[in-house]
């Protein structure tokens, strides 16, 4: 089970615990791209499957919280810029630079809270 965490802002967090909020979306940098993504055997991207996002927040008064949730679907828009597409090659694999890439969005809809 891949389990991903996030620090959020007291305010966000408090509505997703309360269950005010039921989908949470992120930015991944294209640096940290390989922590959801994962190049199979065959040379092809293909997004990991996680099961568990934990969320984390610290208090004006220093506290820190933490709550994990159950993932329903997982979204994930990668945008390829278009010098890459319009390659000749159908591989965007080969011609992935992370340096060119812009941020990939990723939404998970928020399950059933889980106990810690």
């Amino acid at each position: 089970m891949e389990k991903l965490t996030f620090t959020i802002e007291p305010a966000i967090f408090d509505k997703i615990v309360a269950g005010k909020q039921k989908k949470f979306r992120t930015n991944i940098k294209p640096a940290d791209i390989q922590e959801y993504f994962c190049l199979t055997d065959s040379k092809s991207i293909e997004i990991k499957d996680f099961n568990v996002v934990e969320f984390k927040t610290t208090l004006h008064d220093g506290t820190e919280k933490s709550c994990l949730f159950k993932t329903g679907n997982e979204e994930i828009d990668f945008l390829i810029p278009n010098d890459l597409l319009d390659k000749e090659s159908l591989d965007i694999n080969s011609f992935y630079d992370s340096d060119n890439m812009p941020p990939a969005e990723i939404e998970f809809e928020l399950r059933n809270q889980l106990e810690q």
